[in-house]
C-alpha cells in the first residue's frame, strides 16, 4: 500500500508495546505486528477542546494521489515526533472503536505515518483486525463461549412460540457486547432500531439468545451501502444506511460486533428473554427434540395456579 507523504523519521519506542512492535516490524513478522495492533490503544490526533470533551472528535486525515488516510499513532510520543511537535492533543482509541464508526470505506488507516515503523491499511484490513472473521471463533473453546443475541420486533416472540419457529435470519450480535445494557430502550437505540417497532406498550423488549450450531450460516457484517463500498471492504453485504460495513453495528458510541444469519437452525436450549428496565427474565426455551418452544412461567404464576388449577392451555407471557 502507498507509503508516507515524506521521508521516514527515526523512531525510538516509548513503551514495551512499541518495542515489541518495532522488533516484529524489523523481523518482517507481519502476523505478529497485526496481533500486537489488534488490542492496542492508539492515539488519534484531535484538538484540545475535543480531548477535554468540549467538542466532538473529528477524523484526522491526509490524502495522497491515491486515497485518503485516517491517521493514528501508537503513542503520544510517536505522534509528537511524526509532526515535529505540532500535534499535541489526542484521543485514545482502539481499532474496534475506529472500525465501528468508520467514516468512509474508501479511506485507509495510517498508523505512525512518517515514522520508520508505520502501517498503511485498507478499510477491509481494518475490519478484519478489529472484527476477525467468524470462522476464527470456530474452535472448541470459542464455540463453548460464543453466544449470539438478536432483538425481536414486536410480536415476534409470540410468533416464535406459536408458529414453532426453529431458524433465525437477519442481524444478530455477540452477546458479550450487549450483556451490559440493562435498559430495553438503550438496547434498541444502541442497535439503531426503531423503538416503536421493538418496544411493547410497557416499554419492554424481547431478545433471542442461542449458541450457534453452524457458523457457515452466519456472515461477517463486512460490506457497504453500495456495491462499490462493499468491494472496497472486501465484504459480501450491500445494506441501506446506517449500515457501517466494517463488522460492527451502526449505533453511534457503541462497539457491538454484528453477524448476519441466513436461516440458521436454532439449537436446543435457545432462549427468549424479556428485558425491562433493570431486569430480565427468560420466557421460553427451545426444545429441538419436541420441535417447539416451552413457555417458562413466573414464580408468582406458578404459586397462583397451585391453588386455582393449571393455567389455560396456550397462554403466553406477552
Amino acid at each position: 500500500m502507498t507509503g508516507p507523504l515524506r521521508a521516514e523519521l527515526p523512531w525510538t519506542a516509548a513503551s514495551d508495546f512499541e518495542r515489541e512492535l518495532q522488533a516484529a516490524f524489523s523481523a518482517g513478522d507481519t502476523a505478529r505486528c497485526w496481533g500486537l495492533l489488534m488490542p492496542a490503544q492508539l492515539v488519534m490526533p484531535t484538538t484540545r477542546a475535543a480531548q477535554d470533551g468540549r467538542e466532538e472528535t473529528r477524523w484526522p486525515t491526509y490524502a495522497d494521489d491515491e486515497r485518503t488516510f485516517v491517521t493514528a499513532y501508537t503513542s503520544f510520543e510517536a505522534m509528537s515526533l511524526a509532526s515535529s511537535g505540532s500535534l499535541v492533543h489526542g484521543a485514545v482509541t482502539r481499532l474496534d472503536e475506529l472500525a465501528a464508526a468508520w467514516p468512509d470505506p474508501a479511506f485507509g488507516l495510517a498508523v505512525n505515518p512518517g515514522l520508520g515503523v508505520a502501517f498503511y491499511l485498507e478499510s477491509g484490513m481494518v475490519a478484519r483486525l478489529a472484527a476477525p472473521p467468524i470462522e476464527l471463533l470456530d474452535t472448541p473453546e470459542g464455540r463453548f463461549e460464543l453466544v449470539l443475541q438478536k432483538a425481536l420486533p414486536r410480536g415476534a416472540a409470540e410468533r416464535f412460540v406459536t408458529d414453532r419457529v426453529s431458524t433465525v435470519s437477519g442481524y444478530c450480535q455477540l452477546y458479550w457486547h450487549v450483556e451490559h445494557i440493562s435498559s430495553p430502550r438503550v438496547l434498541v437505540e444502541s442497535l439503531a432500531l426503531p423503538a416503536d417497532d421493538y418496544l411493547n406498550e410497557a416499554g419492554a423488549a424481547f431478545v433471542l439468545r442461542w449458541r450457534p450450531l453452524a457458523l457457515g450460516l452466519y456472515a461477517d457484517a463486512y460490506g457497504g451501502e453500495t456495491p462499490r463500498a462493499r468491494d472496497l471492504v472486501g465484504g459480501t453485504i450491500v445494506e441501506e444506511p446506517p449500515f457501517t460495513g466494517l463488522g460492527f453495528g451502526p449505533g453511534r458510541g457503541q462497539v457491538i460486533r454484528e453477524l448476519k444469519a441466513n436461516r440458521a437452525p436454532l439449537p436446543t436450549g435457545a432462549e427468549i428473554w424479556e428485558i425491562t428496565d433493570g431486569a430480565e427474565r427468560r420466557v421460553a426455551l427451545f426444545d429441538g427434540a419436541a420441535g417447539g418452544w416451552r413457555l417458562i412461567a413466573r414464580a408468582g404464576e406458578v404459586l397462583d395456579t397451585r391453588a386455582d388449577g393449571p393455567p389455560p392451555r396456550g397462554s403466553t407471557p406477552w
